[in-house]
């Protein structure tokens, strides 16, 4: 280290300094995103919060609609078949024009 200058031993990190080394932390992987403790606890806090606003959401609106038309809530099964049929149809004509942009054959994964 005599030879070199303190930035070229800050670059290569062999400068000592007086202060202990800092404990490692667990991180987890999934794929691609790497994982603290604190970050998984944030997921987790989210992903519980968002599902219990997806399903105050639900109770609402399809209470309301049921509510305000004055049908009985028997026709909520109805209502969601119907939902199911225009998901299963979204569903097609994405695919449809997934095949007509080149399908399988062509798609590239992003990088």
């Amino acid at each position: 280290m005599k030879d070199e200058s303190i930035g070229e031993a800050a670059a290569s990190r062999r400068v000592k300094t007086g202060a202990a080394p800092a404990p490692q932390r667990k991180l987890w992987h999934a794929g691609t995103p790497t994982y603290t403790s604190g970050g998984l606890v944030v997921l987790f806090s989210w992903l519980l919060w968002g599902d219990f606003a997806w399903s105050m959401r639900e109770r609402a609106v399809f209470g309301i609609v049921l509510d305000l038309t004055g049908h009985p809530y028997r026709y909520t099964f109805l209502m969601s078949s119907g939902i199911a049929v225009a998901a299963m149809m979204l569903m097609i004509t994405v695919h449809r024009r997934f095949v007509r942009l080149g399908g399988p054959e062509h798609y590239v994964a992003p990088e």
